[in-house]
This record gives C-alpha cells, structure tokens and sequence, in this order.
C-alpha cells in the first residue's frame, strides 16, 4: 500500500477538518470545520488555497470545548448564513443545534439558535438541510 500526503490540508491540533463541508458563494468557496476553541470558516478563491485562505473563528468557545462539535455544515437561506452542527450537552448527548449569522457572507460572528425544535434531549449528529417546492417533496 502506498502512503501519500494529504494535498489540500496538513492534520493539525488546533483545527479538526474531520467531516469537511465547503459551500460557493459569490466567487468564492467556504470550508467549515471545527477547533479546539470554537467553529472556523475558511474563505478561498481555489482549492489549492484552502489552507492559506482567510480564516475566522466564527463561533469561539472555551478552549477545548470545540472538539465535541460535530460536523458543521454551512448554508445560506433566503439572506442569512446558518451553520448546522451538533454540540455535545452533556454525557455524551449530541443534538443538532443551529447557528445564524445575517449578512453576505459567512465571515462574521454566529448566534446560537438552540437545539432544532423536536429533537431536544435526541442523539443527532451529521445533519443536513433540503430546500424544495411542493412539486419535490415526497409523499
């Protein structure tokens, strides 16, 4: 079996790119991951840059509470950025919890919405979003 280096991001200590997400908007893309002390965005032109693009802690929290933040995704709806991602509460819980940031783009300082309504207190993890019509939705 033949080893190689990772060619876009280098494993690091601080930032966990574990369960990697990128959204593109308007030119540019936005890779999310999570930290030891809270949520980053990563804003680049090319994939090559991702490493070295514009970085912001979007979300910060207590140092070394970050890592227990699962697999945030980012999303724009309507005029908002929202980040999906599922925090640990506590014991090991899990709950998919939503972030809100109103602006162009993602490069700002999130609010905490709470755990989505009806899964307080459930194990979720690795959530996502799906915006439809009527005509598309499954019956």
């Amino acid at each position: 079996m033949k080893s190689f280096k990772n060619p876009l991001i280098l494993p690091s200590e601080k930032h966990n790119t574990s369960d990697p997400f990128i959204a593109y908007y308007n030119e540019y893309y936005y890779h999310i991951y999570n930290g030891v002390d809270g949520i980053y965005i990563s804003k680049f032109k090319e994939f090559r840059d991702i490493e070295n693009g514009e970085i912001m802690n979007v979300y910060p929290v207590e140092n070394g509470k970050g890592v227990e933040w699962y697999a945030p995704e980012l999303h724009r709806i309507g005029d908002s950025w929202y980040i999906y991602v599922s925090p640990d509460y506590g014991d090991d819980l899990h709950c998919m919890t939503v972030l809100r940031l109103e602006s162009e783009t993602p490069m700002g300082l999130f609010e905490n919405m709470g755990v989505i309504k009806g899964l307080e207190g459930e194990w979720t993890i690795d959530g996502t979003v799906f915006a439809g019509d009527e005509q598309s939705r499954c019956t």
